[in-house]
Parts: structure tokens; sequence; C-alpha cells
């Protein structure tokens, strides 16, 4: 007797494919477009309200000047050398504040009723039979959005929500959603920043220390929680310890951009292994909106992947800059092979995620096998 297993696919998400979200056939509000690395500090209608809630980010824009010209500076090694600055520790610790909230921000009100292009991606590889592992690079929550939508009760499970079914959704570098938080000994809110702007942002945080927060209601424990905001800081009340012993909390981001390694991935680790487990019986990779240089990311993916995939890129870019994108993303994923030897069929979209959805290469994407995809019983 012959069984069909499931389909497989690892689908990774980039900055691209979240500012290139869209409904399908309505207009986006084009204000609030999530910005992709380069746009993050520059002053638009959408941050304007983030820099002056959050001064120590409009310090660190002031050390960009170029902005000023409209130009755009090497955003992200510039705010690694800036994050280990002495002068700029203290500003920098508002920057992941920052980013959760301009982003947030950008989130609901860029597409009010949710972004199409994510829940298509989701409801078609669903509809098609297949077991999904999503492996986001992002901060924001539009992919979430879009999986919660078909499975409502997932976003009830706080972290274990994440992987507890079909599809995965392995953040690695964190998300809007997620918390660090410290027991508060404190009332002043400086004391507790000034001993953030002394930690070492090379370090892992006890996954322990991680919750999740979606919008004023903790999903992640049995009592009530609560995050307020005072003062421009982050704090969790209620629950057993009451609002008279109320914690810090702060943004699960990792922040600086640059400089990332795999001792800095936010995920917790049973994420990456449920991640693993599915990559052990997949063949086909897709990357939307990415242009290859997580190389801490693409290495941990080439180190469970198998020896020959299939690899689809979808951009918004130039022809040569997408096959550029293409090589790197290769060249990282094949670093991470015991052997070193990767073969990839790469096939290139760079007209757009929107189009893509829509057109004959991603129904192509879809029906494309995987490894055995039949097994004797």
């Amino acid at each position: 007797m012959v069984e069909s297993l499931p389909k497989t696919a690892v689908v990774v998400v980039g900055a691209g494919a979240s500012a290139g979200a869209s409904h399908l056939t309505s207009p986006v509000a084009n204000d609030w477009r999530p910005p992709v690395v380069r746009q993050l500090f520059n002053w638009t209608n959408a941050s304007a309200d983030h820099f002056r809630n959050h001064s120590g980010a409009d310090l660190i824009r002031g050390a960009f000047p170029e902005l000023a010209n409209g130009d755009e500076p090497d955003l992200e090694s510039r705010l690694l050398e800036l994050s280990r600055d002495p002068y700029y520790s203290r500003p920098f610790v508002d920057v992941p504040m920052f980013l959760r909230d301009l982003l947030l921000d950008c989130g609901r009100r860029c597409l009010p009723g949710g972004p199409e292009t994510y829940a298509t991606l989701v409801g078609r590889l669903l509809q098609t039979g297949h077991d999904v592992a999503f492996v986001s690079l992002n901060y924001d929550n539009m992919l979430e959005q879009a999986v919660w939508g078909f499975q409502r009760d997932r976003r009830n499970r706080g972290l274990d929500g994440y992987v507890s079914e079909n599809p995965l959704v392995v953040k690695v570098h964190g998300s809007v959603d997620w918390f660090w938080f410290y027991p508060r000994h404190d009332q002043n809110p400086e004391k507790f920043l000034d001993t953030m702007a002394e930690w070492n942002r090379t370090n892992r945080r006890p996954e322990g220390q991680l919750l999740v927060y979606r919008s004023q209601h903790s999903v992640t424990a049995p009592e009530e929680h609560f995050l307020d905001v005072r003062d421009g800081r982050y704090v969790i009340v209620g629950g057993g310890g009451g609002s008279r012993n109320p914690a810090w909390a702060y943004p699960a981001l990792t922040a600086p951009l640059a400089g990332k390694t795999r001792e800095r991935i936010i995920a917790p680790r049973y994420h990456l292994e449920a991640l693993q487990k599915l990559q052990h019986r997949n063949t086909k990779y897709a990357f939307i909106g990415t242009n290859g240089y997580d190389e801490h990311v693409l290495q941990m993916l080439g180190e469970h992947c198998s020896p020959a995939i299939n690899l689809a890129l979808v951009t918004q870019t130039t022809m040569s800059e997408a096959e550029a994108a293409a090589t790197r993303i290769v060249d990282g994923m094949r670093t991470g092979q015991r052997d070193g030897e990767l073969g990839a069929r790469t096939s290139i979209w760079h007209e757009g995620f929107r189009e893509w959805l829509r057109s004959p290469a991603f129904e192509k994407f879809l029906e494309l096998p995987s490894p055995n995809e039949s097994i004797r019983v």
C-alpha cells in the first residue's frame, strides 16, 4: 500500500516581503508601508511621533547627517558601531523600543484589513497539502496575522502557538509581540534603562524571560497580565505579583541589525528544532523579500537541508541584483553543509511579491515534489 506524505516547503520572508505586502486588488496606505532597513531612520509621517516618544532613537538618527540630504547611509554597520560606542550606549537603548512601536503601528495602519499577500501565500500552501515552516527575518507580525486568521486559537498559546501545528512560524530575530521581562526592583525607569545600556548585546537572554504580549493582554500565563506603557517605558502588571510588584519589559528584537550571529538568534531553541525536523524531509525553499545577507540564518538552514534543493527567490529588484542575491543565498546555505556541497535548482522572480502570487511561477512552485513523496507501508 502506498501512503502519500504531505508536501513540504520552507519559506523565508524578509523585510521586502512586508514592504511589498498588499491587498491583491485594493490600494494600500503607502504612507504607512513598513520600511525596509535603509528607510528605518527616515523622518516620515509614520515615524515622527515615535521619534518624539523615543528621544534616544532621535539622537541616534542625528548621527546620520546624510539622511537630511535624502542619501542612504550604511545603516546596519553604522548602527553596530554606535551600539558599541560608550557615548551612544544609553541613547541606543531606545532603538529597539522605537523599532517595535514603528513597525507595529505601520502594520496596523498600512493594511487595516490584513495583508492579503501573506494570507494568499499561507492559504494556498495549506490548501495544496503542504507542511510548511515559515522562517521570518522580520520583527513585524504581518505573517502571524495571516496564519492566525486561518487558525485563530493559535494566538492564545503564546510562544507554543508558533510551532504547535502546521504551519510553523519561526521568528529568528524576535517580534513586536515579544518581550524580555525583568523583576522590578526599583520604581525608577531610568535606572532600569541604565542597566540595559550596560547589557552586552551579543549575549543571548535566558528563554525563561521571554514572553508574548498581544495588544494589552498576555497570552502566555494562566493569570491575566497586562503590558502597560508608562512614560514611554513598558511595564508588565497583574498576575501573581499584582500591580504592586510589576516587572519591567523590554522588546525582544535583535538590534543592532548588523553583526548578527547564531548566538543572537532570539527564537526559542525548540522552535529551531521544529524547523530542523521539517527540513530533514524537505527540498523546496522560497526566499521572499530578502537579499541574502543574513549569513548566520543561511548557514543554520544549510546544516539541515538536503544536498539538492529547489529554490525560488522572489524580489522586486533588477534581474542582476536578484541573481546576486540568489548566489549569496546558495553560497550561504552551502557553508552550513557538512561537505560543502549543495546542488540548487534556482528560479528567480524579480517583479514583486504580489505579482509572483498571481503568476504561473507560483503555481509551479506549489507543484514541485518533495522527497519521498510516497512511502510503502
